[in-house]
């Protein structure tokens, strides 16, 4: 949870805090800084841009797609033609090497391949070219019913 989060209790502290969300005007987290880049930091916290404008979560760092073949962080990022992705990669595997205790250890055939689909993705951003299809990714409702996810099993049929 967000150090800035915890200090108002406002009942809703049990909610996850959201990737993209803006520090509140003079909070910094430059304490708890591990490592940094030009624009990404890695911080007790987890890995986030260096102005505050984008956070994720330590535990959400090894997140995959809905196939489970690669980490979406590398891949869901490169479409953000703001993005600096060889420093977001260099700052996201260090991210997974300092917090490895609270996102769990770090497939490297999972990241390399995540970064090498995340880095042709992010040129085709840059060029203003039409990206590829996103991998499906689940949502809360999907994970309750199987049937959803397109190749996941097929609906049951009508009585």
């Amino acid at each position: 949870m967000c150090r800035w989060r915890a200090k108002r209790r406002t009942g809703f502290d049990k909610i996850p805090p959201l990737v993209g969300v803006r520090l509140p005007p003079g909070e910094d987290r430059t304490m708890g800084e591990l490592f940094r880049n030009r624009q990404w930091r890695v911080t007790d916290h987890g890995l986030e841009r260096v102005d505050g404008r984008y956070d994720i979560e330590a535990g959400r760092l090894t997140e995959t797609t809905i196939d489970g073949t690669i980490y979406d962080w590398p891949f869901r990022m490169a479409e953000n033609a703001w993005l600096d992705y060889p420093a977001f990669v260099e700052a996201f595997a260090k991210a997974l090497t300092i917090h490895k205790p609270r996102c769990g250890a770090a497939d490297p055939e999972m990241l390399a391949l995540g970064v090498l689909i995340g880095a042709k993705r992010n040129l085709a951003s840059k060029a203003g070219s039409a990206l590829p299809v996103r991998p499906a990714v689940a949502a809360p409702h999907q994970l309750r019913d199987p049937a959803s996810i397109p190749g996941h099993g097929t609906p049951a049929a009508p009585r």
